[in-house]
């Protein structure tokens, strides 16, 4: 899962992963973190990048409010 709520750092990302990936791989791609709490309620995934500025988390916050809510 991708968390990040600039369009073009998203593509750059995907972009890379693209290129060098030489693995199969599903991105799911979101821009808030409560998008992505919401989806790993459903779903879960093996690895998760996210921004650390986005518009309903910030910094550390971030990765506390991951641990909360995913638990």
């Amino acid at each position: 899962m991708l968390i990040e709520d600039n369009p073009g750092d998203a593509y750059l990302i995907e972009d890379r992963l693209k290129e060098f990936a030489n693995f199969s791989y599903e991105l799911k791609s979101v821009r808030t973190l409560n998008e992505a709490l919401s989806i790993l309620k459903e779903q879960p995934f093996d690895i998760i990048r996210s921004d650390l500025s986005l518009p309903d988390s910030d910094g550390v916050n971030t990765f506390s409010e991951f641990r909360m809510k995913i638990r």
